[in-house]
């Protein structure tokens, strides 16, 4: 019997090192995968700001949607005229601006399921606008449709 208990005693001895090192190599590999995690995230793409202005005749168009349609094929951002016929254009996230680039402007008028432009100015390939987006503040002149 007493051959017995000791042969137990040294397996346990030698099996606790084996836990020991599987557990910390286990926990490795987590904190590594954690790491790689969060290092392949891409940086957050720099906005510079935009300010513009939109009327109809010589009133703001309030409630027109200006879109901003990115030449490289990137996401389409859009931006509501203001009461003052301004617009600024914000990301997702919240931040206002675009990123550097060329971009066509096309406008829409909500009116309930109507454009009240008819959809006249709603065809990239037909922009009522160009920018070109560069560090720094970026102006657009008045936009003035018919």
């Amino acid at each position: 019997m007493k051959l017995l208990d000791s042969s137990r005693r040294r397996h346990a001895t030698i099996a606790q090192p084996r836990r020991i090192r599987l557990v910390a190599l286990l926990l490795g590999a987590l904190v590594v995968s954690g790491c790689w995690a969060s290092s392949s995230r891409p940086d957050p793409v720099p906005v510079y700001p935009i300010d513009g202005r939109l009327f109809v005749g010589k009133k703001p168009a309030a409630g027109a949607v200006i879109s901003f349609h990115p030449a490289d094929g990137g996401s389409m951002v859009t931006a509501t005229v203001h009461s003052d016929g301004r617009f600024a254009p914000a990301q997702a996230d919240g931040a206002l601006g675009l990123p550097e680039g060329a971009y066509t402007l096309t406008a829409t008028w909500p009116d309930g399921e109507a454009d009240r432009f008819g959809g006249r100015y709603a065809d990239p390939s037909h922009p009522i606008s160009k920018l070109t987006v560069r560090p720094g503040v970026n102006l657009i002149p008045p936009i003035k449709l018919p």
